[in-house]
């Protein structure tokens, strides 16, 4: 196994094994616990300077995003975090929970709709309190979201 020496300037990220390049990046510090390696190495499939130049950009790029995603889910690592309101605060605003909603849909959306609509609506909303309970909507609200759309496509 033999690995090139860069004689010529290699994209970031990449080295050369056989010709062939690869994409090598190190897992954050802060990060580390949520991988198996530190180091993410992947082929890039190409010879070509030019394409393994833009798939490594590409790839730095999504891991940078997933990255960034993974930090901000953190409580202790929120950028600027002295800015945000704090919690249960006198000025925190109040915490809509599901039924709440369905309630404040029904009166902002629901004026000129016909009953259909709305027993649709609280059936659905009563299916989803049944099943996930009465939850606050917070900033957590498209993982209650992909949790249900995906118990709904496994029980079709």
């Amino acid at each position: 196994m033999m690995v090139d020496q860069i004689g010529d300037q290699s994209p970031p990220y990449t080295f050369r094994k056989r010709g062939i390049f690869y994409f090598s990046r190190r897992v954050p510090t802060g990060l580390e616990s949520k991988y198996r390696s530190k180091r993410i190495v992947l082929t890039l499939r190409t010879r070509c300077p030019k394409v393994a130049l833009k798939r490594s950009r590409t790839i730095s790029n999504r891991l940078e995003t997933y990255w960034d995603h993974l930090r901000w889910r953190e409580p202790g690592e929120v950028p600027e975090a002295k800015f945000l309101r704090s919690q249960g605060g006198p000025e925190s605003e109040p915490v809509l929970n599901l039924e709440e909603a369905m309630k404040l849909y029904l009166r902002v959306k629901g004026r000129g709709k016909t009953k259909l609509h709305q027993s649709t609506t609280e059936r659905a909303v009563g299916y989803a309190i049944t099943r996930l309970g009465n939850l606050p909507l917070l900033d957590d609200h498209f993982n209650h979201r992909k949790y249900w759309c995906l118990t709904s496509i496994k029980s079709v």
